[in-house]
């Protein structure tokens, strides 16, 4: 059976914001911000404007400027991302092997502003037609368009359930690549923050007014929405192994699991969620103890108590709970990514680190961690109670 490795990790973000195949991550993790949320501001670089993104693609084969106009928004994140991925990770889109590689793209709901905006209005202000956006309406849309323009001819999908769609699609790429059915995967989560999507969290009453979000807050939690895209290579051992690609670190186990508690609340008691866990941690072998930092989804809202509930049953007290949604905002699909990326941050990010809580006192005040890690688990959780797990493994120098 082929194990797979991922060999580059990007994110693309509009925020400050089964036995699974083993899988290695050759990634060095990128955020690039284009607009944001409040509570990263300082961590944040300057935004890309189109201009400078045709500049970052030029002598591409598919970098022409109308290629570039006739995506959405939606579609040029998942863009992006993907092609930074792509070409980090120095994968071959070449005529021979562009047939082995596929692609999935996971949302929540794709661009929702786009579907809602347009069923109200069909219009922009000024009263022209938004074609472009439109022609992309359909949620598989910005998957194919990204496939067209790299020329990208294997698998190629969309998932959409909910805030696990990201780890969702990853898991569907190591399914293909241990089946034979590719050499090599992008996974790709992608999410845009909007009206419609805050609408959610105001009816929930857990949007935080000031914009920033604070996870396991007893006092007074909140989240705030964000817009990303992140991109993942998924490539089997062997190919990767063939063509020289720097080994980053390895997809040991993934795993998720439902519950139906609620179609918007979480079992306090996080029961399922464990679940999931020890069983992504029984794909790869491991123990709790064997677990140096767990990505939280840590989102501020009730599902904050599922999952201290959750972990506290699988790990020790004082394991190091990373929140990315501190710096992200909710970002739904792509949050899962980016925690499965998070790790990655560790090696690379020095004395900056990622902001952290501790098991046990999850209520207490957040600090960073930036000292690299041989083994972590990342989560993701979705809307009517489906919990993901992604077991991590690299090499620490």
């Amino acid at each position: 059976m082929p194990s797979a490795e991922t060999t580059r990790a990007w994110c693309w973000r509009d925020s400050v914001p089964g036995c699974a195949p083993r899988a290695v991550l050759t990634a060095r993790p990128l955020l690039l911000p284009v607009s944001g949320l409040s509570a990263a501001r300082a961590l944040a670089r300057v935004p890309l404007t189109d201009a400078e993104v045709m500049h970052e693609l030029a002598g591409q084969p598919f970098a022409r400027a109308s290629v570039w106009r006739q995506m959405n928004g939606f579609t040029r994140l998942c863009m992006a991302a993907t092609r930074l991925a792509v070409e980090d990770a120095g994968l071959p889109l070449t005529r021979e092997h562009r047939d082995g590689i596929g692609l999935i793209l996971g949302s929540m709901s794709g661009a929702a502003e786009v579907r809602s905006s347009l069923r109200l209005k069909g219009r922009n202000v000024d009263g022209a037609r938004r074609i472009h956006e439109f022609t992309q309406v359909t949620l598989n849309t910005p998957a194919g368009t990204v496939c067209q323009a790299l020329a990208i001819r294997g698998i190629t999908t969309t998932i959409t359930s909910g805030g696990a769609s990201g780890t969702l699609a990853l898991e569907a790429a190591l399914d293909a690549i241990r089946l034979g059915r590719a050499e090599a995967m992008v996974v790709v989560a992608a999410e845009e923050a909007c009206a419609e999507v805050e609408g959610v969290y105001r009816f929930l009453d857990t949007l935080d007014p000031a914009g920033g979000l604070r996870p396991y807050d007893p006092g007074q939690p909140g989240t705030s929405c964000g817009t990303a895209a992140v991109a993942l290579v998924v490539e089997a051992a062997r190919s990767a192994q063939h063509r020289q690609a720097t080994v980053r670190g390895r997809l040991a186990g993934v795993a998720h699991v439902s519950d139906n508690y609620h179609p918007y609340r979480f079992d306090p008691g996080g029961r399922r969620y464990a679940a999931a866990v020890r069983l992504a941690m029984d794909r790869a072998a491991l123990a709790g103890a064997d677990i140096q930092v767990v990505a939280g989804s840590a989102t501020g809202t009730d599902l904050d108590a599922c999952e201290d509930a959750a972990l506290e049953a699988v790990f020790a007290v004082g394991t190091p709970i990373a929140a990315m949604k501190m710096i992200t905002g909710e970002c739904e699909s792509a949050s899962g990514l980016i925690n499965v990326a998070a790790p990655l941050f560790l090696k690379d990010t020095g004395d900056v680190g990622i902001p952290a809580f501790y098991l046990g006192n999850l209520g207490g005040p957040a600090s960073r961690i930036s000292k690299p890690v041989q083994r972590a688990l990342a989560t993701s959780v979705s809307f009517g109670s489906t919990y993901g797990a992604v077991v991590l493994e690299r090499k620490c120098s």
